[in-house]
C-alpha cells in the first residue's frame, strides 16, 4: 500500500502541477517536442521528440541513433496492440506512466534486500520524488530502465543469475548505462569460478546492446554509431568529473546565444550540485568496493552503482563555448545507488531529514515546471 500510493500520488501531483504551471506562467522561447497544452501533453517536451518520432520512422538516419531503441520499441508495440488506435502521444506517456509503476516496487523490493524498512522506504521516496522524476513521468526511456535495473538487482540478490543476466541484456537496449548492469551480473557469477558460465551470463547480460550494434553495423557500417553522433549533439567525452572545475569556475556565464533562457544559469547550478552528488556517492562505493571491511552493501551492487555514476561523468555537452553537465539530474536518477546512501545519510544526521525532504521535493516540482513550459532544463 506504501509503495502504490506513493506512485500515485507523485503521478496525481505531477499532472497537478503541469496544469498549475501551464495556467499561470508563460512558455519558454524554445520548446523542442512540444505537442498541446494540456496536463499530460506537455510532458512531451525535448527529446520525447526524437522518441516518439523514431517510433513513427524507425532510425531514419545516423545522428537519431543516440538515442537507443528499447523504449521505442515499447511505444510502437503498445500502438500495435490497439491497433493503431492511441495515439503515438498517448502510446508514449502510457508506457512511461506504467513503467513508473512498475519501477516502485521494484525498486522497493530491491533496496530491502540490501537495507533496513526505514532505509528502504526512505530510499524509495527519494527515487519518486527525485528532482529528475519529470523524466519519469514523461515520453522517456527512465522509467522502463530504472524498472529492468532494479528487477536485475533484485534477482541476483536472488542468486538467479540467467534471470538476472537476461534481463540486464534487456536493459542494455534502453540504455548506455545498461552496461553497468551487465558488469554486477559478471561480479555475482565470479566467485563460482565457473569462467564458461562467466562468460556465458556476460555475454547475455549485453544482448540487447550486442544486438544494437549489429543492427547499426548493417545499417550504417558502423556498429557504435551512437558513439560517434554523440558530437553532433555538442557532446564531448572528458576525464570522469573533470568538466566540474571549469564549470564551477564559471557557473555565472551568459547563456549561450543560440538558446536564449534567462534560467540557462539557474539549471547549470542545478546539474552541477548533482554532479557533485553523484562525486560523493561515487567516492562512498568507490571505497566499499576496495575495502571489504568498510562495505555494507552487497559488491555487486556497489559496482554497478560506482560505474552508474562514473560514466555520465566522462561526458558534458557544450553550448558555444559553455559546458553544462548536461543532463546530470536525469542520469543520477537512473542509478538505484544514490538512493540507499542519501536516505542513511538522512537518517543518521536526522536534522537534515525534513529540510532535505522539502529541499528535494521542491526541486522536483521546479525542475517539472521548467521541462512543461518548454523552459531550457536538460
Amino acid at each position: 500500500m506504501f509503495v502504490g500510493g506513493l506512485a500515485l500520488s507523485r503521478l496525481a501531483f505531477g499532472l497537478a502541477i503541469n496544469e498549475v504551471v501551464i495556467s499561470n506562467f508563460s512558455g519558454g522561447s524554445y520548446a523542442p517536442g512540444g505537442r498541446g497544452g494540456n496536463a499530460a501533453t506537455s510532458l512531451l517536451r525535448w527529446d520525447t521528440g526524437w522518441y516518439l518520432g523514431l517510433a513513427n520512422h524507425w532510425y531514419p538516419f545516423e545522428r537519431s541513433t543516440v538515442f537507443f531503441p528499447g523504449y521505442v520499441v515499447l511505444v510502437r508495440l503498445a500502438e500495435s496492440v490497439t491497433f493503431h488506435r492511441l495515439p503515438l502521444d498517448a502510446s508514449g506517456l502510457g508506457v512511461a506512466w506504467l513503467a513508473f509503476l512498475l519501477s516502485v516496487p521494484l525498486v522497493y523490493a530491491a533496496i530491502r534486500t540490501m537495507c533496513s524498512e526505514a532505509t528502504t522506504r526512505l530510499a524509495t521516496a527519494l527515487y519518486v520524488w527525485s528532482p529528475g522524476s519529470v523524466f519519469l513521468l514523461s515520453a522517456y526511456p527512465e522509467g522502463a530502465f530504472v524498472a529492468l535495473s532494479a528487477l536485475t538487482v533484485l534477482l541476483i540478490s536472488k542468486d538467479r543469475l540467467l534471470p538476472a543476466a537476461l534481463v540486464a541484456g534487456i536493459a542494455t537496449a534502453f540504455s548506455p548505462l545498461g552496461v553497468c548492469l551487465s558488469v554486477a551480473v559478471v561480479v555475482a557469477v565470479l566467485p563460482r569460478r565457473a569462467y564458461w558460465r562467466t562468460g556465458l551470463y556476460g555475454a547475455i547480460s549485453i544482448s540487447g546492446f550486442l544486438a544494437w550494434g549489429a543492427w547499426l553495423a548493417v545499417r550504417y557500417g558502423n556498429p557504435i554509431t551512437f558513439v560517434t553522433e554523440q558530437g553532433t549533439f555538442n557532446r564531448r567525452t572528458v576525464f570522469p568529473f573533470s568538466s566540474l572545475i571549469g564549470v564551477l569556475r564559471d557557473l555565472i556565464a551568459k547563456p549561450p546565444p543560440g538558446i536564449s533562457h534567462s534560467n540557462f544559469s539557474i539549471v547549470r547550478v542545478v546539474n552541477v550540485s548533482f554532479e557533485l552528488v553523484a562525486l560523493f556517492v561515487f567516492l562512498y562505493y568507490l571505497v566499499s568496493v576496495v575495502s571489504a571491511k568498510r562495505r555494507r552493501l552487497p559488491l555487486s551492487f556497489c559496482v554497478y552503482s560506482a560505474l552508474a555514476l562514473l560514466i555520465p561523468a566522462m561526458s558534458t555537452q557544450v553550448f558555444y563555448g559553455v559546458d553544462n553537465p548536461e543532463a546530470a539530474v536525469r542520469l543520477t536518477t537512473d542509478s538505484l545507488g544514490i538512493y540507499p546512501v542519501l536516505a542513511g545519510v538522512l537518517l543518521r544526521r536526522r536534522f537534515f531529514l525534513v529540510p532535505g525532504l522539502v529541499i528535494w521535493i521542491g526541486l522536483a516540482a521546479f525542475c517539472e515546471a521548467l521541462f512543461v513550459k518548454g523552459w531550457y532544463f536538460t
